[in-house]
């Protein structure tokens, strides 16, 4: 049985306030010891300079060290009279409905 390989896909990680909380990508990524071999930082290195302005020492800052593999569920917020529609991520137990994994690089207390 082949197991399930999601694509390496930087994302953002937010507060209610759209305060830069950390980055993620959906599924488990490699997160080796060696940051030019490590695609997990690779990618997140290359996002945080491209979109999010961190300069290179920043990015040098993280290490495998900083990478957490977590499982997660979406949980949809409930809507005010005339808000906006949003969702949070909550722990989630690996195998349960709607549970499904990632591999997190929280950012906002390094920055």
């Amino acid at each position: 049985m082949s197991r399930r390989v999601d694509p390496l896909e930087v994302e953002q990680l937010v507060d209610a306030g759209e305060d830069l909380l950390g980055v993620y990508s959906k599924g488990h990524h490699s997160a080796g010891a060696a940051f030019a071999g490590d695609p997990f930082l690779t990618a997140v290195g290359a996002y945080l300079r491209e979109e999010m302005w961190f300069d290179d020492d920043e990015v040098a800052a993280f290490t495998a060290g900083s990478v957490a593999f977590e499982t997660w569920r979406c949980v949809p917020t409930p809507v005010a009279d005339g808000g906006e529609r949003w969702s949070r991520f909550v722990a989630a137990t690996p195998g349960t409905r709607g549970a499904f994994p990632v591999t997190v690089l929280r950012i906002g207390a390094q920055r």
